[in-house]
């Protein structure tokens, strides 16, 4: 009788994982990124910055994909609008086709989230969820944060000067380290996703290298920022634990 129960029980556990399985994983630059977030940069120079991200059916059956998009935060002034086999207007905010998948395939072509910033400085943050036409239960999703750069932060980040923020995760001191000279006066915000700044600090010209005691701030999820007068040149997400 013992057997049958415990036999029963792991039916039931293997149906209910089967149940709950996502049908669909996604990558972007070949990383999972599925219920995750990511950061695409550009500067007030560029026209128009993109998020491609590939879809993979990881059932034995052909599945019909819809996407919905949603606008967590956007920056003044910006337009974005995406492709899910066809391009669609800002004003759509769920595909009204699917896209087919095989099983058992990975689609690389048919999505893009395109960002016109329109010159505004600052950070947009959308969401793309990916569900089953038939099923929106089995979806999964990337959280998108589109950050706008000056030029003068653009040239940072494309010659891989942007500042090295560790150790992260971080539980009481912070070090930031410059890899060049830092000749100007720069400030150091901690703020979370919605923009809150917890934390800031003012780096004198000269120094290269900083140590942080942030052991004050509770733990979770926040954004590191760096500005110059009124321009972020650079942001990094670091997760605070004690």
């Amino acid at each position: 009788m013992r057997n049958i129960i415990l036999f029963l029980s792991g039916f039931i556990i293997i149906c209910c994982t089967e149940l709950n399985a996502q049908s669909i994983k996604i990558y972007h630059e070949d990383i999972v990124v599925s219920n995750d977030s990511i950061y695409i940069n550009g500067t007030t120079d560029d026209f128009m910055i993109s998020c491609r991200i590939s879809v993979e059916n990881t059932t034995n059956n052909l599945i019909d994909v819809k996407i919905r998009r949603s606008e967590l935060s956007l920056s003044e002034s910006s337009v974005n609008y995406f492709c899910w086999g066809a391009c669609y207007t800002p004003e759509t905010s769920v595909s009204p086709f699917y896209v087919s998948i095989p099983a058992l395939s990975l689609d690389s072509v048919s999505f893009f989230g395109d960002y016109l910033p329109n010159g505004s400085i600052g950070i947009s943050v959308i969401r793309y969820t990916f569900f089953l036409s038939d099923n929106e239960e089995d979806s999964v999703s990337v959280t998108v944060f589109y950050q706008i750069l000056s030029t003068y932060a653009g040239e940072l980040h494309k010659n891989n000067l942007t500042p090295e923020i560790f150790p992260n995760p971080v539980s009481d001191e912070l070090n930031i380290r410059f890899p060049y000279p830092n000749n100007n006066i720069l400030r150091v915000n901690i703020i979370n996703l919605d923009g809150k700044i917890f934390k800031s600090l003012i780096i004198e010209p000269g120094k290269s290298e900083i140590i942080w005691n942030i052991a004050d701030l509770v733990r979770g999820y926040y954004l590191l920022e760096l500005r110059y007068s009124n321009s972020s040149l650079f942001r990094k997400r670091i997760i605070v634990f004690h």
